[in-house]
């Protein structure tokens, strides 16, 4: 049959200010979600967080990228059946200062970001990082695979 999987780990925020964050955004997931919301009404479906491979038959990593093993976790979604096309599943970050409100310089143009994916199988679509911003969404990744 056919499946695919998107995996997803080990995110980094690099050269940022400590007052960039209103909350913590790197994540490896080996504590759960960080500081990240899983649940939000504007998806289908959720990211799972796993520690191993993930169920579909050679569509996932077969380890976390953490550790390099089975034991840590990274979390993932199912891009086969039930998912139709245009199915989402978002997790949302803590909000990151751009501008500091009271001097209003720009604090965020050296803050960078990494991650790891994994992206594999049949069935896999995009995987897309959106800036939100009060101006509206900005794409800044897009991955097909």
């Amino acid at each position: 049959g056919s499946g695919g999987d998107i995996a997803i780990d080990d995110i980094a925020f690099i050269n940022c200010s400590p007052g960039d964050f209103y909350g913590p955004a790197d994540c490896s997931f080996e504590n759960g979600y960080c500081n990240y919301l899983n649940q939000r009404h504007e998806d289908n479906f959720d990211w799972t967080r796993i520690q191993g491979t993930t169920p579909s038959w050679d569509t996932g990593p077969g380890f976390d990228h953490t550790y390099n093993d089975t034991f840590g976790h990274f979390v993932y979604i199912e891009t086969s059946f039930p998912r139709i096309p245009d199915d989402k599943a978002i997790l949302t970050s803590a909000w990151i200062k751009t501008q500091n409100p009271v001097s209003g310089i720009f604090s965020g143009y050296n803050c960078t970001f990494s991650f790891w994916y994994h992206m594999y199988g049949v069935d896999v679509d995009t995987l897309e990082v959106v800036m939100k911003t009060k101006d509206g969404n900005q794409t800044i990744v897009t991955k097909t695979g």
